[in-house]
């Protein structure tokens, strides 16, 4: 019987302390070998890659990210490398493709994996891939200074590129503001190194004026997305993100039009993606078009149905939760009074998930809007129950005064007294309530209550 392909991890870390053992966690177990290359740690990141029986290395730091990468495959005995970043993870749920891609084929083939990258805090995601999945002793190997790759030598050795059912988590994006602000000055050097070397190679534009884009330097990101768009020598699927990232820093900037003229241009492109359907809600957000809005949530829910079955159709591609872009789209359909179509939205989402807390909030809003209180009232009392926050209590409050049912909202908002004993808002609530059903000792108690709170 023929034994199985094996594995080989290989890293290249400085000071990762803090990343580093989640990474190993999320692999160890799919990996035959672990290679780590030491680029100048001071921290306590080589004895957490002890932990996992890692081989470690020495490799001094010269301003080349792919020097180091081809420095750790070096070390790697197993029939395949697999590489990762201290600040990713393997996805559990992908692991399973694994025994299916790591064949004892002998010729270079590589996969290409999808990364999940987190932004802002993990508000939102963006999604990419990249060969992290080889085939090893077949001369692949890593070029670029930074953003390495191992494509070009891929495609020079004649090599396939099959695409991989592996999912990659990746923190990097959305670390805390000084830590994310060190890492793209280290980029921006390389980067510059990279363009001054090069300055005719598009990639290399592109990736800087991305790098600038994250430090929020939109003018700077426009001026090398402009010379990359210019050069022309991108493939397609790079292209159409480079028109996503180019009409975003437009936007930025305030040049709707130019941006507009640019996400349309990406869509014509390539139809099936969510990014260009990004760009055009956020243009129609700031030219205040409400059925602009709508049109491109609609395009935007659309897209995300058929990429989760079809996968991605360009290089980097938005991720957008679809029960966070439903919301949004019920929300405006209530500002422009379009009551109907608001509740149609909601009632999706709570066939999805009956028990969704924001689509329960939104869809009892909803239905007050539109005069339908009673049903508004049994929402929110089902809302408490689940999740008995104070703003519930408050809207439930409301509504009830409007009812004319003010001894219930009185015990409403005791009840939610009780969560936030010194909530101002509340608190006056129930003083103008106990005032208007004579209750004026009680009124009066609760009025200096307040006069305390708001003086101290």
């Amino acid at each position: 019987m023929e034994s199985k392909a094996t594995l080989s991890l290989c890293m290249i870390v400085k000071n990762e302390e803090h990343m580093l053992e989640d990474c190993l966690k999320s692999a160890c177990d799919v990996v035959q070998q672990i290679v780590i290359i030491d680029t100048g740690c001071t921290d306590g990141t080589l004895d957490i890659a002890r932990k996992y029986n890692a081989e470690i290395h020495t490799f001094q730091w010269i301003d080349d990210f792919s020097a180091a990468r081809n420095e750790s495959i070096k070390y790697a005995t197993g029939d395949w490398i697999l590489w990762l970043d201290a600040d990713e993870r393997l996805m559990d749920e992908s692991k399973s493709a694994l025994e299916m891609e790591l064949t004892k084929e002998n010729s270079p083939i590589a996969y290409v994996v999808p990364i999940k990258n987190i932004r802002d805090g993990g508000t939102n995601y963006f999604m990419s891939d990249a060969n992290r999945l080889f085939r090893n002793h077949q001369g692949i190997h890593f070029e670029g200074r930074i953003h390495e790759q191992i494509t070009y030598s891929l495609k020079r050795l004649k090599g396939k590129e099959r695409l991989s059912r592996l999912m990659i988590f990746h923190l990097g994006y959305g670390f805390e503001k000084d830590v994310a602000a060190q890492k793209y000055k280290r980029n921006e050097k390389l980067l510059l190194k990279m363009v001054k070397d090069e300055p005719k190679n598009a990639y290399a534009h592109y990736t800087l004026g991305q790098n600038y884009g994250l430090q929020d330097n939109y003018k700077e990101a426009l001026k090398h997305y402009q010379i990359a768009i210019n050069l022309g020598n991108l493939p397609t699927k790079m292209n159409v993100s480079l028109l996503n990232v180019t009409a975003e820093a437009l936007l930025k900037l305030k040049y709707a039009d130019k941006a507009k003229k640019l996400a349309l241009r990406s869509v014509a492109m390539a139809p099936l993606q969510v990014a260009a359907y990004y760009n055009l809600y956020k243009i129609a957000e700031y030219e205040n078009d409400d059925l602009g809005i709508l049109k491109w949530l609609k395009k935007m829910i659309e897209s995300n149905s058929s990429l989760a079955k079809s996968g991605k159709s360009i290089s980097s591609d938005v991720l957008v939760d679809d029960f966070h872009l439903r919301q949004i789209a019920a929300r405006k359909l209530m500002q422009i009074k379009q009551y109907n179509d608001a509740l149609a939205e909601l009632n999706y989402l709570l066939e999805k998930d009956p028990n969704h807390i924001n689509a329960l909030a939104i869809k009892a809003e909803c239905l007050a809007q539109m005069g339908n209180l009673k049903s508004a009232v049994d929402l929110l009392t089902r809302l408490i129950s689940l999740s008995p926050k104070i703003n519930y209590y408050d809207m439930l409050a409301k509504i009830l005064i409007k009812m004319g049912h003010f001894e219930q909202a009185i015990q409403i908002l005791e009840k939610g007294r009780l969560l936030e004993p010194r909530n101002t808002g509340l608190l006056r609530l129930l003083v103008g309530l106990y005032g208007k059903t004579g209750k004026m000792d009680k009124a009066e108690k609760l009025l200096l209550v307040l006069n305390s709170i708001e003086q101290s």
